[in-house]
């Protein structure tokens, strides 16, 4: 296993095709550009269940969701899909659902469901105290 910190975005997609899996231990994250730039290249996932892991890593072909962020549950998820890997165009298909245009759409349409349900409070009057001193 080789930690290599920054990695120039050029160089991204064939370190992802040379990895057997990319591991995803985040505490909190939305859906990270990670685990889509890993299936657009057929890499499958490890990741922990925060926030918009789940929503992507939903099917075999995407990978393995972890039980935890332990180092346990972590070590069993990588065992685990290294046991049985997917195939890589099959990652790679389901990995090509998520695109700009169709990420776009949804934040929208979640946007205007919070605008369309909310209720704007009434204004509160504000009260003028007089106090000693004031001119």
């Amino acid at each position: 296993m080789d930690f290599l910190g920054h990695v120039d975005q050029h160089r991204l997609p064939d370190l992802y095709g040379a990895a057997d899996l990319t591991a995803s231990c985040s505490d909190r994250e939305g859906i990270a550009n990670v685990l889509l730039e890993s299936l657009a290249c057929g890499t499958p996932l490890v990741a922990t269940p925060v926030w918009g892991s789940p929503e992507v890593v939903r099917v075999p072909e995407a990978g393995v969701l972890t039980a935890d962020r332990s180092d346990a549950a972590i070590a069993e998820g990588i065992a685990r899909l290294l046991a049985d890997l997917p195939d890589r165009g099959a990652t790679r298909t389901y990995g090509e659902r998520y695109d700009w245009r169709e990420t776009g759409r949804q934040h929208r349409a979640l946007l205007a469901a919070a605008i369309a349900g909310h209720v704007p409070k009434a204004p509160r009057e504000q009260k003028v105290t007089m106090t000693r001193g004031m001119l």
